[in-house]
């Protein structure tokens, strides 16, 4: 220990007995950085440079469904052209825009035109569902369905494209379930929109009611 002080001190002598300005700074190191692989700060944005300006661009949106998508689309295709042949796949290219739709008629003879637009992460996403027609779907005692929103009562999670009504067919999705149960639930909430029709029940009541009942697809 007491050899070491005495090295350190004449370090010190040796340092201080040069003249001003020569005395060298001892040598530093530059840290060194390393690159990760961590999302950047807004992960839903990436930066393009172009020029001296820097623009935020989205990352860019699946295009084409995968593999695992296709087979369960061929699946989904498959059962519709045995149990409802009258529901047929639209734009099934586009992930986007692909959609199911068909008509359904009620045991009063009305009929409904539904839409399913499965969405690009179907089916592990729940898919949305419209009436197309009518477009305007009246209430008893009038005024429309349209204009209720997210409605308990008229079973509705509010307005679609073109400000079509979209209905509410589950409290929970998991990807075990399929677009005919879907378009079950869509047959029922249109019977139980009739019956609110001529009773001015509540199109919840009536599709509590009808729950266990099976429509027919077949009848469109």
């Amino acid at each position: 220990m007491l050899s070491k002080l005495k090295e350190l001190w004449r370090e010190l002598q040796r340092i201080w007995s040069q003249p001003a300005g020569t005395q060298s700074r001892p040598r530093t190191t530059r840290p060194q950085f390393q690159r990760t692989s961590s999302a950047p700060t807004q992960p839903y944005l990436h930066q393009q440079r172009t020029g001296s300006q820097t623009q935020q661009t989205k990352p860019r949106t699946q295009e084409a469904w995968t593999k695992k998508q296709r087979i369960r689309l061929a699946v989904e295709n498959k059962i519709l052209a045995s149990k409802a042949p009258g529901f047929h796949f639209y734009e099934h290219t586009r992930v986007d825009k692909t959609y199911v739709a068909g008509r359904v008629k009620t045991s009063d003879g009305h009929k409904y035109e539904l839409k399913v637009l499965l969405g690009p992460e179907f089916p592990d996403k729940v898919p949305k569902m419209y009436v197309v027609s009518p477009h305007k779907v009246p209430k008893y005692g009038g005024g429309f369905v349209n204009n209720e929103g997210l409605s308990h009562k008229f079973h509705t999670r509010g307005k679609g494209p073109d400000g079509c009504v979209e209905i509410c067919h589950c409290s929970s999705w998991d990807s075990s379930r399929n677009i005919l149960s879907v378009l079950i639930k869509g047959a029922i909430w249109c019977e139980a929109h009739r019956r609110h029709m001529k009773s001015g029940k509540s199109i919840a009541k009536y599709c509590d009611e009808l729950k266990d009942q099976v429509p027919d697809l077949n009848n469109y």
